[in-house]
């Protein structure tokens, strides 16, 4: 899988939520954009890293509603060591742990 594989959910769930949705604006992987809410940011990675957190809570400087998408571990061993999917939060509340299915 491919961080191009997860854009057409990403963008499929917003667009849903009534969000127009871009890529790649100004460095950010997915940008959703609706007038009555806050712009969205989110970033796509294949894997949970240290590097994704770090990079949301950077992006955070440009929205407060950052989310990290990465896929659904496709094993029952990788889906138990995925500590991470059980973090709440990072930073401050608005960086989200979200799973890309």
């Amino acid at each position: 899988m491919q961080e191009t594989d997860l854009y057409q959910p990403v963008k499929d769930f917003f667009e849903a939520e009534g969000y127009e949705v871009k890529a790649e604006i100004n460095g950010c992987d997915v940008v959703a954009i609706k007038d009555d809410a806050p712009t969205v940011i989110v970033e796509l990675k294949t894997t949970f890293s240290l590097e994704l957190v770090l990079q949301g809570i950077d992006r955070q400087k440009l929205s407060d509603d950052v989310y990290l998408a990465v896929p659904k571990p496709d094993t029952p061993i990788k889906r138990k060591n995925n500590q991470f999917l059980d973090l709440k939060q990072i930073y401050r509340p608005k960086v989200i742990i979200n799973r890309v299915f």
